[in-house]
């Protein structure tokens, strides 16, 4: 029995690791960091006010529940804290990769068209020229 599951597993990890891509079919672009910051950012939100109203729940509920005789309901709210407490946790590094997703799309190269500022003899005229604009903060 064991040598079995051992095989099944060994068989399923292995389909796994070759199912996956080495390298990205392209490089990542400004909509691509941008969309991806965006996802994060919605996550480590969502995360974050679950995680805070599962506190506040599980707060008032151990409060309410502590001096009766149900140690059942109290463990149950007590975890409640703890399990919201984790998602306010494991909301940090989502915030923090999606701010670093969002700098990477700033310092992107682009190309635009700027607008120049010709002198005449008589009057001045103004054409767009096409640039390539290097954007990076500082902090």
């Amino acid at each position: 029995m064991k040598r079995t599951l051992m095989i099944l597993l060994c068989s399923l990890m292995a389909t796994t690791t070759m199912g996956q891509k080495r390298e990205p079919d392209r490089p990542l672009t400004k909509t691509d960091y941008l969309a991806k910051s965006k996802s994060q950012e919605r996550t480590a939100t969502t995360l974050l006010a679950c995680g805070t109203a599962m506190m506040i729940v599980g707060y008032i509920g151990f409060n309410n529940t502590y001096d009766s005789n149900t140690n059942g309901d109290t463990d149950v709210f007590g975890f409640l804290v703890l399990g919201g407490f984790a998602m306010d946790v494991a909301s940090v590094p989502f915030f923090i990769g999606s701010s670093r997703n969002a700098r990477k799309a700033t310092t992107m190269v682009r190309l635009e068209n700027q607008r120049l500022n010709l002198p005449r003899q008589n009057a001045s005229a103004s054409e767009f020229q096409p640039t390539v604009t290097v954007t990076i903060k500082f902090r």
